[in-house]
């Protein structure tokens, strides 16, 4: 796939990435604090989709964490996508489970439309 430029600023601290809508796709986050890995036993994130200059999702994952991890993962499936096309902005909150939050930033995705 074609590479997409996006605005070179420092809240997008997440990676961009281009994808075509409706392909199926892993994103992995390791949750630090600083330098250091965070342990995400017992805590819940939320990961939001939204077009580039809105803050409305079109794309919204929830789930709680267990076991003694640093990383999580969302799948994005072909329902998620199949129907965008443009430039999104990919952010995350992760709450601990002290009740600390956790938001490290925005990251830029270009969604190409399907051909079919």
């Amino acid at each position: 796939m074609a590479s997409t430029t996006f605005p070179n600023s420092s809240i997008y601290t997440l990676d961009s990435f281009d994808m075509e809508a409706g392909s199926n796709q892993e994103l992995s986050f390791s949750v630090t604090s600083g330098s250091n890995l965070v342990s995400l036993n017992g805590s819940t994130y939320s990961w939001w989709l939204a077009p580039f200059g809105s803050q409305t999702a079109v794309v919204t994952k929830t789930a709680s964490i267990s076991g003694a991890v640093t990383e999580f993962t969302i799948a994005l499936t072909n329902s998620d996508t199949s129907s965008l096309s443009g430039k999104y902005v990919q952010a995350y909150q992760v709450v601990l489970a002290s009740g600390s939050y956790l938001k490290p930033g925005r990251g830029l995705v270009n969604i190409l439309g399907a051909i079919s």
